[in-house]
């Protein structure tokens, strides 16, 4: 009794009321059993099932459907189901069967800086979306807390990890992740913060849900009200400021799902007064919308390549401020995971952490060896050869590697993919000059200067040589030593790039010192490889 009187209470309410809100799913309930209405509207009707629209449907002599079919479709995690129509939703269908006839476009967007809703608009709206005068020309330096640095903010900005090396990995649950940028992500989001955007207005956006865990664990820590999210779970949300990693970047120039139009369109027209795009252009420009997009920010905003922060240069084209050093100092810490702390009480506010330091004296010695092995190979090694470093290098390491070899001229390529990622170096077999982006020449080794050839030019081979070795150096300016292939390297070019007199007098003193600084040389490599041996026997 106490429940049918409750369903006539709950009827007499419903059969009386001007308007009835419910979910597609809930018009089916029982108290709405047999009730009829002049109009139903269903919001967001572009991201709901058809089969869920007809339960309201059915209700209403009429039916208005208001939605985007041009953003996120219905989620269906059965591909089979998808393929048979399950992702076909009632809008699109009326869309393709009646299109301009039944449909009106609101054409005005409240949200976004003209330059952001221009993208979309071009790209898949014919042209026909354009900002209020309230929001065309808002930008970051028009926030209240909004300081100096915020005049520097562009509204568009594309920076480009294309021939850096920063190539993705997958995690172990299948997912897609790129740390290097991830970096790059967290040298912007600092920059914003510095230039007055409050952390909480600021929202980073990524396809993959790794990713999205890599850049949690890499932010939060020091920006605890930071959104990052996938592309979906930022639907129907905006923020201040977008920073979008799309994470893609391999030899393959696989794109997959992000190809989907929808889904970047969503991404991008979160933001409000600022946009800013991480990716491989050479990558993502293999599929000709991404490369749309690639485009219209290389034309409206600032481009910027992964490479200057990553070589350490701090400036930047176009006058933006990328708090490059930043990066530099995380790509030297290779970004490793933060172990989950153990749960204690909340600690006391803590003001943000400020940016990394410069690196490390072990970090500039690691430079250093590797730029002493590149130049080793480049002095002994026969054409042909090759000379492998391992997967252990960090990003600013693999790009040391690289920039190094396009200045000698050497052939440098990547093999492998994540963690398995290894860079091989070699040599020519050939004297034809090998293309490379930069269309660098091979640099050939400075002859003697004359002065200080003529300053010797009295004396025997020996000891010409003997006087000119103090003066030799490499490339990188490294002292030569009097042992080993490079000494005899440098010492046969001295010899080749002398004019030897028709008649000479022998210097027997400086002809016998060269002679024993070779047998010294010798000698102490002979003891050190003896050391060694014992070392490892031990």
């Amino acid at each position: 009794e106490i429940r049918q009187r409750e369903d006539a209470i709950v009827s007499s309410i419903i059969s009386s009321a001007s308007i009835v809100l419910t979910t597609t799913v809930g018009a089916s309930s029982r108290l709405l059993r047999g009730a009829e209405f002049d109009l139903c509207v269903i919001d967001e009707a572009a991201q709901a099932l058809e089969a869920a629209c007809w339960i309201p449907a059915l209700k209403a002599r009429r039916l208005v459907l208001a939605g985007d079919h041009l953003q996120l479709p219905p989620t269906v995690k059965s591909d089979k189901a998808a393929s048979l129509g399950l992702s076909t939703t009632m809008f699109d269908r009326a869309m393709s069967l009646y299109g301009s006839s039944c449909s009106r476009m609101l054409t005005t967007q409240y949200r976004m800086h003209r330059l952001i809703s221009g993208w979309s608009s071009a790209a898949l709206y014919g042209s026909k979306l354009v900002p209020a005068p309230s929001v065309e020309a808002r930008l970051v330096s028009g926030l209240p807390t909004a300081t100096p640095e915020a005049a520097g903010v562009p509204t568009l900005a594309l920076v480009d990890t294309a021939g850096c090396d920063l190539e993705e990995a997958t995690n172990a649950a299948g997912s897609r992740l790129n740390e290097g940028e991830c970096l790059l992500v967290q040298a912007h989001v600092a920059t914003l913060v510095e230039a007055g955007v409050p952390p909480e207005d600021i929202g980073v956006i990524t396809p993959y849900s790794g990713q999205v865990e890599a850049l949690r664990t890499l932010l939060l820590d020091t920006y605890p009200k930071l959104e990052i999210r996938t592309v979906d779970g930022f639907q129907g949300g905006e923020k201040e400021a977008i920073v979008l990693s799309l994470v893609r970047s391999n030899e393959k120039m696989q794109v997959g799902f992000l190809k989907e139009r929808r889904r970047l369109n969503v991404a991008v027209t979160r933001a409000k007064r600022h946009c800013c795009v991480i990716c491989d252009s050479d990558t993502v420009g293999s599929d000709e919308f991404l490369r749309g997009l690639v485009d219209w920010f290389e034309e409206h905003g600032e481009v910027h390549s992964a490479m200057e922060f990553l070589g350490g240069a701090g400036a930047t084209q176009g006058g933006g401020g990328f708090n490059a050093d930043a990066v530099l100092a995380a790509a030297a810490a290779d970004a490793a995971p933060k172990k989950k702390k153990e749960k204690k009480k909340p600690p006391a506010p803590k003001p943000p952490k400020p940016p990394p330091g410069p690196p490390t004296a072990e970090e500039l010695e690691a430079n250093n060896e590797i730029l002493a092995a590149i130049d080793d190979f480049n002095e002994t090694a026969a054409p042909g050869s090759e000379h492998r470093f391992g997967s252990d290098l960090g990003p600013r390491e693999r790009f040391l590697v690289h920039e190094m070899c396009e200045q000698l001229g050497l052939l440098h390529r990547s093999e492998g993919e994540g963690a398995r990622r290894v860079i091989v170096i070699g040599k020519a077999t050939s004297a034809i000059p090998v293309p490379s982006k930069k269309k660098n020449k091979k640099k050939k080794k400075p002859a003697p200067k004359e002065d200080v050839v003529k300053k010797h030019e009295e004396l025997d081979d020996d000891a010409f040589l003997d006087a000119m070795v103090n003066e030799a150096q490499t490339s990188h300016g490294r002292k030569v030593e009097g042992s080993g292939k490079t000494y005899h390297t440098i010492v046969n070019g001295i010899l080749n790039a002398r004019v030897v007199p028709p008649s000479q007098k022998r210097n027997e003193a400086q002809s016998g010192a060269l002679a024993n600084k070779i047998a010294a040389a010798k000698a102490d490599r002979g003891k050190k490889e003896k050391d060694d041996k014992k070392k490892k026997k031990k």
